[in-house]
């Protein structure tokens, strides 16, 4: 939006340059820079190949940022990780300096370590006197939300202590946005209203809405409000909690409406009259291969099965080295009978086929879940995060569902959430 034209910033994660410059080209003119995530220790980051698996890499650093430079017009920064000496962690600077990005980011813990270990400022600040380009320093956050770390303040020391040119702010900011009032922080049910504001302006996606109050509200979660919160299963839900369900529904109207005056196809499901559902196919990088082989192998062993030809240690490569995704939450309303219910339909077929039945693997990251079902030697898992385990195993059973021919995806569940 206009508003946000001057400060915005779209950090990717990849290990591929010709996919992170076909993506910064996309959004070239919507963003005004690129910053590539070197840093994120995460296990999907690692597993992918990204984040902080790109430290042991710096041939494909190189590679990456030179081919980003070299293809748009917007500054390209990347952010990275300290390494066990700042010997090390000076190598990759270097090479980080070779490819032409106006400034990086370090984070102040290794690969290996949390949160909930001390920063090394010590580090940050000898690699800002040794760097021939802009350092940001990042990882002055605390781990306790309420501590003084995490003010305006404390932004303002940490900051300074480095000596760099500038500080990155993730885990204080998203707990309360407001942590920049040099005034001190505002309310937290305030800062809640200002993000549903935005929210319903610009028609954020549930997802994303539910998540990000989540962790502004923080203990209040644990209220009868917090409660029936995180018991809301779409925007509509979640607006009501917050007595904003008639100012989202009026929204909503105008957006759609003003989308069939101008003739605009949403680049979102939700209001696409002729969406269509489409499976993509997505190649499993090695480290997911062993683990999901591992995974699945643990299952069979608890259920006392013999190894056999569709077990994922005994199949083919070409039947587990991908899997089926598709964008297809889970939202309770849309299943009024219990034999409705996409994972008891999906066991139900594979009973009457005479099949094993449909194993889960489920991924945690922070508070959000993502499952991938195995049916029949097959892969298959839904894009989107859900509240908890059972809900992101549901989702992954309605992809297996849909492409397996069992019951198709219901287009008007993603033209509209709220729906019933």
């Amino acid at each position: 939006s206009p508003k946000e034209r001057g400060h915005l910033v779209l950090q990717i994660g990849t290990s591929d340059p010709q996919r992170a410059v076909q993506v910064a080209q996309m959004v070239e003119r919507d963003v005004d820079g690129i910053d590539v995530n070197m840093g994120c220790p995460k296990a999907f980051s690692l597993k992918g190949g990204m984040g902080a698996a790109l430290l042991s890499h710096p041939d494909k650093i190189q590679a990456i940022l030179t081919a980003l430079v070299a293809s748009v017009s917007i500054p390209v920064t990347c952010k990275i990780r300290i390494k066990d000496t700042v010997e090390k962690t000076m190598e990759i600077v270097k090479v980080i300096e070779s490819t032409g990005v106006r400034a990086f980011a370090v984070h102040g813990r290794t690969k290996d370590e949390r949160p909930n270990h001390a920063v090394h400022t010590d580090a940050i600040q000898a690699i800002v006197k040794q760097a021939a380009i802009p350092v940001i320093a990042n990882g002055g956050s605390s781990n306790n939300r309420n501590s003084s770390d995490n003010t305006y303040d404390g932004i303002k020391a940490f900051w300074k202590e480095t000596g760099a040119a500038s500080v990155m702010v993730a885990r204080a900011a998203e707990w309360n946005p407001s942590v920049f009032r040099p005034e001190g922080k505002a309310p937290v049910m305030e800062v809640v209203h200002k993000y549903l504001d935005y929210a319903i302006h610009y028609d954020y996606t549930f997802v994303i809405v539910k998540y990000t109050v989540q962790q502004i509200l923080g203990s209040e979660q644990d209220s009868e409000m917090g409660k029936r919160f995180l018991h809301s299963a779409t925007m509509r839900d979640l607006c009501a909690v917050f007595g904003r369900e008639k100012e989202l529904v009026e929204r909503q109207d105008w957006i759609r409406q003003k989308s069939n005056d101008l003739d605009i196809t949403s680049t979102t499901f939700r209001f696409c009259r002729d969406a269509k559902i489409l499976p993509k196919k997505r190649k499993l990088s090695e480290p997911e291969i062993h683990e999901y082989r591992a995974k699945f192998q643990s299952l069979d062993n608890q259920e006392k099965r013999e190894c056999s030809k569709s077990d994922t240690n005994q199949v083919d490569t070409e039947e587990t080295d991908e899997v089926t995704s598709m964008f297809c939450p889970f939202v309770r309303n849309h299943y009024r009978d219990t034999g409705d219910i996409p994972k008891c339909l999906l066991l139900t077929w594979t009973l009457e086929n005479a099949l094993e039945k449909p194993q889960y693997v489920t991924e945690r990251t922070d508070k959000t879940f993502r499952s991938v079902v195995r049916v029949n030697g097959r892969l298959f898992e839904s894009e989107s995060w859900e509240k908890n385990k059972k809900y992101a195993e549901q989702a992954s059973a309605i992809v297996a569902l849909h492409c397996l021919g069992i019951r198709s995806v219901n287009p008007e569940h993603l033209k509209n959430p709220n729906k019933s």
